[in-house]
């Protein structure tokens, strides 16, 4: 009786550690593009993009002013917490901003999402989380 009983419960602890990491996985964020947005009035050089603690990196040599950048990738998901993006603007001045990553949320099965960001004047940026069929 007694081997049974522990079966029984390692039976359950088995199955509420896949359960458990399966609900993790399903709500994985799962990214296929990404778009940086020039709000500033002026051109912006040397615009780079790093995911921490990832380490991974993007970049463009230049956005005109208004225009986006648009960096289309094979899924995968977001492993990365935070972002820092830097730029040169208009004066000569080199801008870093350092942003929180949009969190999982709840997404249909399969379904893709963009991160966007936005870069405004006085060295300001902003990330936000879309529907990659925005």
């Amino acid at each position: 009786m007694m081997k049974i009983c522990s079966r029984m419960k390692l039976a359950h602890l088995v199955s509420f550690f896949i359960l458990f990491f399966a609900g993790c996985a399903a709500k994985h964020v799962m990214l296929d593009r990404a778009v940086v947005r020039n709000d500033t009035g002026g051109i912006i050089t040397d615009v780079k993009v790093v995911h921490e603690p990832t380490g991974k990196t993007g970049g463009v040599n230049m956005i005109l002013p208004h225009m986006s950048f648009e960096l289309g990738f094979a899924e995968q998901p977001m492993d990365a917490k935070r972002a820092i993006i830097t730029w040169t603007d208009r004066e000569n001045i080199l801008r870093r901003s350092e942003v929180a990553l949009p969190g999982r949320r709840d997404t249909k099965q399969g379904q893709s999402h963009i991160l966007v960001y936005t870069i405004q004047p006085a060295g300001i940026a902003h990330v936000h989380q879309d529907n990659s069929d925005m």
